[in-house]
């Protein structure tokens, strides 16, 4: 073989090798278009993933919260009001005081109204009143510590001894006395409190009149 032959072989190899390599080389670069392709579309396709996930979140927190102000509007709540018997407020007035003498000791009743303004019943009624001396009741007061004494009236005790909604009724609060004497004449603070419900609580200070008579 003369040298001219040969260097045309080894000009057709190189033409060969540089023709596999341009080769190589575009498909590498259509596989790198195709990854970064491919990346583009996996990076939108996850926007358009998460703005949905976001935008349903968004909506679920929207949904349950118009559903919990209008399971608020639905649910049926009580609402007691404590008055006198000439319909105003209960706080400030004078409640004359009635004793009933027993063998066992004495009994004090007061007289005024409740009103449940709510829709909702109240549910068990406790009645608690606290005085200072001279109207002795059986406990200490522990939780009112401007009075001395309280007594609390079980809902067992009371008549009725729940109110439904819309209602209004006469109230008779009568408990114990821890002396069997009838107080001396006179205006005495003291509260009265109403206990109903989940937890609520309506009260009014108010004043005994002991006027000597039972």
């Amino acid at each position: 073989m003369n040298d001219d032959a040969s260097k045309q072989r080894f000009d057709e190899i190189d033409r060969r090798i540089s023709a596999s390599d341009k080769r190589i080389d575009d498909l590498k670069g259509y596989l790198a278009g195709g990854a970064t392709l491919l990346s583009i579309w996996f990076a939108v396709l996850t926007l358009v993933l998460g703005f949905n996930y976001n935008s349903d979140k968004a909506s679920l927190r929207d949904f349950q919260k118009d559903l919990r102000e209008d399971l608020g509007k639905s649910i049926a709540n009580p609402e007691l009001v404590l008055l006198g018997l000439d319909g105003q407020s209960l706080s400030g007035q004078e409640l004359e005081a009635k004793f009933w003498p027993e063998a066992s000791g004495t009994k004090i009743t007061l007289d005024f109204s409740i009103k449940n303004s709510g829709n909702g019943a109240t549910g068990p009624l406790t009645v608690a009143l606290y005085t200072v001396d001279p109207i002795k009741l059986n406990l200490k007061s522990i939780d009112e510590r401007n009075f001395k004494y309280e007594a609390t009236i079980d809902p067992k005790y009371n008549e009725p001894s729940e109110i439904p909604g819309q209602y209004s009724s006469e109230w008779f609060l009568t408990c114990w006395m821890a002396t069997k004497e009838i107080p001396p004449p006179g205006k005495y603070p003291a509260l009265i409190k109403f206990f109903y419900g989940k937890g609520k609580v309506v009260q009014s200070n108010i004043y005994i009149r002991v006027s000597g008579q039972r």
